[in-house]
């Protein structure tokens, strides 16, 4: 073979494996998520739980915060389950946003018509099923057991508003504010239902990297493209903005990268200079609250980058140690 035809192959080979590892890295929706999902957070709980910056700052605190709510800490004790160590991720998603302003003097509405949680870690079922059953008898109004697919599906009321919740396997739980949605999850893993999240969440998920231990999905929810249309100052943005991408890491330091997407490179450039001017706004605003944290959290806006590559605006927050030394 001679050189030339060497490095080709070569370059093809290299060429095939960078394909396959973009593929492996882009975020992919769950197959339990609903199918109208219109975002999605995931947090890996236990790999930011070990980094430094969390060890070092936040992990105590948690720990105190979980200790000093007697009523959690007998439920996780009955349970036999640590959520510190025993949940490895959790993946949210919800639809139907609503944007209608809040009614003086009411309970505040939910901003969504339909939420879903996705847990994964380490559960002991026997333990789980017998402590909630006995539960559901001694509090039958807070507590009720139903099943679906041979699943039972337990059903949760707090302030009259119900959460529905069932385990997969050992390994996941799911849970939603609708029991279909808690459902169409069994179904998926009987293989009764087929997924078929619609192409927009797939598109943006497909913007941020699986490897990341915190991501975002946002597209522009319709709801909010009317309420743009609607204000003067923002209805160019309704037709040329396109939503969300969010990731985070985090070591010794922690970095989050929020992506604004745009069709349009010269609304991207107009809106990062809203931004940057928005940015200094708001650093002032803050110092002048006095309020708690308010000089770490004026200093990371401050800090923050901005950018406008094509269609896509880049905002860049760094937290480092060193800028929570000063805060302390």
């Amino acid at each position: 073979m001679t050189n030339a035809r060497f490095l080709g192959t070569g370059l093809l080979a290299l060429g095939l494996v960078l394909l396959q590892l973009s593929q492996v890295e882009a975020a992919t929706p769950s197959k339990y998520l609903p199918d109208n999902s219109e975002a999605v957070l995931r947090i890996k709980v236990k790999e930011l739980l070990e980094t430094e910056i969390v060890k070092k700052n936040a992990l105590e605190q948690i720990k105190t915060a979980l200790r000093e709510n007697i009523q959690l800490g007998l439920v996780f004790d009955t349970l036999g389950f640590d959520p510190l160590k025993d949940i490895d991720s959790i993946t949210i998603a919800v639809h139907d946003f609503k944007f209608s302003p809040p009614m003086a003097g009411g309970t505040p509405e939910s901003p969504f018509g339909g939420f879903f949680a996705l847990v994964q870690g380490n559960f002991d079922l026997d333990k789980f099923h017998s402590t909630l059953a006995e539960a559901a008898k001694q509090m039958p109004n807070e507590l009720s057991v139903s099943e679906h697919g041979g699943f039972k599906v337990y059903e949760a009321k707090q302030a009259g508003q119900p959460t529905y919740v069932a385990f997969l396997d050992k390994q996941t739980a799911v849970a939603g504010n609708k029991k279909d949605l808690v459902a169409n999850a069994i179904d998926v893993h009987l293989g009764k239902r087929k997924p078929a999240p619609n192409r927009t969440i797939v598109n943006m998920l497909a913007k941020v990297s699986e490897s990341q231990p915190v991501i975002i999905a946002l597209p522009l929810p319709s709801a909010a493209k009317e309420a743009m249309r609607n204000n003067p100052q923002l209805a160019v943005l309704a037709d040329n903005l396109e939503g969300f991408t969010a990731s985070a890491t985090v070591g010794k330091d922690a970095t989050a990268d929020i992506f604004v997407h745009t069709n349009d490179a010269q609304v991207a450039q107009q809106l990062r200079g809203q931004l940057e001017g928005l940015k200094l706004f708001a650093a002032a605003a803050i110092q002048g609250q006095n309020l708690p944290g308010g000089e770490l959290l004026a200093e990371l806006v401050q800090g923050l980058k901005t950018n406008a590559d094509g269609k896509t605006v880049t905002l860049k927050l760094e937290l480092t140690q060193a800028m929570i030394d000063r805060a302390k």
